[in-house]
């Protein structure tokens, strides 16, 4: 007997109903495809791209968050963080707040935000 894998491209997980493992089924009843990342799944790609700089589109909160926490970790403050993901202060702040994340202090220096 030949064991059938689930038909999802990537999922080497053996067949459950209508072709798909119990996974990605689940993934296919509640949001209506069998891809969908779960919120707390998130696309390593777009998260090295935002981070360089390279991304102008949209992010699942979870990729945002990442995005956030290696941002951060890079000493940004919540401003420049802001100004790079080009969101609002106040979403970067709420973001650091649920991720148990400290106020990163701005540098000691001309706080004007202009290039010198």
């Amino acid at each position: 007997m030949r064991i059938r894998i689930c038909n999802v491209p990537g999922c080497t997980n053996k067949h459950s109903a209508r072709g798909y493992c119990p996974r990605c089924y689940q993934r296919y009843v509640r949001h209506g495809n069998p891809t969908y990342l779960v919120a707390t799944d998130y696309d390593h790609a777009v998260v090295e791209r935002a981070v360089a700089g390279n991304w102008n589109g949209r992010m699942t909160q979870a990729e945002r968050d990442e995005t956030i926490r290696r941002l951060h970790r890079r000493g940004l403050t919540d401003r420049l963080i802001a100004n790079h993901l080009d969101i609002g202060t106040s979403g970067v702040c709420m973001a650091r707040y649920r991720l148990n994340l400290p106020a990163n202090q701005a540098p000691v220096g001309d706080r004007s935000g202009r290039a010198a």
